[in-house]
């Protein structure tokens, strides 16, 4: 039944009377009588007491009863209408994100907290996974936008939004014994008998440079994230490889040089499938992370 009725019924047990529920609602003092009687008719039951000489309204039983369920369903349906308005403006719902996992520091302390703060009502899914179940799950609708560090498979279904170059740098303790990492700027010929710590998201991008410029490194360990690389650097085992949005981790204990090869660096691209509708949400992100890259 339409809840206009149960709203109706709550103004008259709220009113007293019938005549102060018609004036509170601006309404014919008959017509309400006749919406109340089809939905004591609907419900099979008398909700209001027909005592003769009784001035204000009282409750019976199921009236009583109808009263406080029907406050739960008007409050639901409140609810419900809100948050659906909410997610057609797209100021609540679920953004949904894959990313490469050494993208997710920067993606979050960038662009997700400030977002945040402006929709606090949106949930934020995030999925750091490797580069072909990046492309997975962009495909099947389980994540709307990519964050990645490396080309995606199949890039022909891709529409790239926006890319990033990042240089990389090398980490080294600030107790470090290797000369290389004394420098201010640090050639690959320099690095050649120091053990390296390489993410393995930069160790491809290094070791093509190595191999480029016809230098064999020593490398001590490939980790699976750049965190785990840096961690060599600072208990003085190894100097590390990362990109210059990693500078900021362990920053106290740790020293970064810049490395003279002007061609090594990462390059992450943030992309969406092509030509498939974006929910929101998605398309308010878009707008916020475009408005934040022309602040900056």
């Amino acid at each position: 039944m339409d809840l206009d009725y149960y709203r109706d019924f709550m103004t008259i047990a709220r009113a007293g009377t019938i005549a102060e529920a018609a004036r509170q609602l601006r309404i014919a003092q008959p017509a309400l009588s006749h919406r109340l009687k089809q939905l004591e008719e609907h419900l099979n039951a008398p909700l209001i007491k027909t005592d003769r000489g009784v001035r204000k309204i009282e409750l019976t039983e199921a009236g009583e009863y109808l009263y406080e369920r029907a406050q739960y369903l008007i409050s639901t349906e409140d609810n419900l209408k809100r948050e659906v308005t909410h997610r057609v403006q797209g100021t609540a719902g679920i953004l949904k994100v894959s990313l490469s996992p050494s993208t997710a520091m920067m993606f979050i302390r960038d662009y997700l907290v400030p977002f945040s703060r402006t929709y606090p009502q949106v949930q934020h899914r995030l999925n750091e996974v490797t580069i072909n179940e990046q492309t997975n799950q962009l495909l099947a609708g389980e994540s709307e936008i990519g964050v990645a560090n490396a080309p995606l498979v199949h890039p022909d279904l891709f529409q790239i939004l926006h890319t990033e170059r990042e240089r990389l740098l090398i980490a080294s303790s600030r107790q470090s014994r290797w000369n290389a990492s004394r420098q201010p700027i640090v050639s690959l010929e320099a690095l050649r008998h120091t053990p390296l710590a390489l993410s393995r998201g930069c160790a491809p991008i290094f070791l093509d440079a190595c191999h480029k410029y016809e230098m064999t490194p020593s490398v001590l360990s490939i980790c699976t994230t750049r965190t785990a690389a840096l961690i060599w650097a600072r208990e003085n085992r190894a100097c590390a490889i990362v990109p210059e949005q990693e500078a900021e981790n362990f920053s106290n204990e740790v020293y970064y040089t810049a490395l003279n090869v002007p061609d090594l660096y990462v390059q992450k691209s943030f992309v969406i499938v092509r030509d498939r509708p974006l929910t929101k949400v998605a398309q308010n992100f878009l707008e916020f992370y475009n408005l934040t890259l022309a602040e900056t």
